[in-house]
C-alpha cells in the first residue's frame, strides 16, 4: 500500500480524467530516473508509450548527486524525447 501510493494516485487522476485511454506502468525497481529511461529506450516503437507521468521523482536526492550522473540522465531523456517521447 504505501510502496506505490503515490504511483495509484497518478493512475487513478489519470484513469478519471482520460477513461478509455490506455495506460501502461513502467517500473523501475532501482527508483532511477536513468535506468528508468533506459527501460523507455528498450521498448519497441509499437510499444513505447508516448506521454509520460513520473511519480518517483526523488533522483536527485537518493542517487548520486554529481554532475554527471545528471548529465547522464538528461542523455537519456534526450534520446527518448527523440523518439516523440514527453
Amino acid at each position: 500500500s504505501g510502496v506505490c501510493a503515490e504511483a495509484m494516485l497518478d493512475i487513478e487522476y489519470m484513469k478519471g480524467v482520460g477513461g478509455a485511454v490506455p495506460l501502461t506502468n513502467v517500473f523501475n525497481q532501482q527508483y532511477s530516473l536513468e535506468k528508468w529511461a533506459e527501460q523507455l529506450q528498450a521498448m519497441p516503437d509499437g510499444a513505447l508509450p508516448l506521454v509520460h507521468s513520473v511519480s518517483y521523482g526523488n533522483d536527485e536526492a537518493q542517487a548520486p548527486n554529481t554532475p554527471e550522473y545528471m548529465r547522464a540522465c538528461d542523455a537519456e531523456f534526450m534520446k527518448v524525447g527523440l523518439r516523440g517521447v514527453s
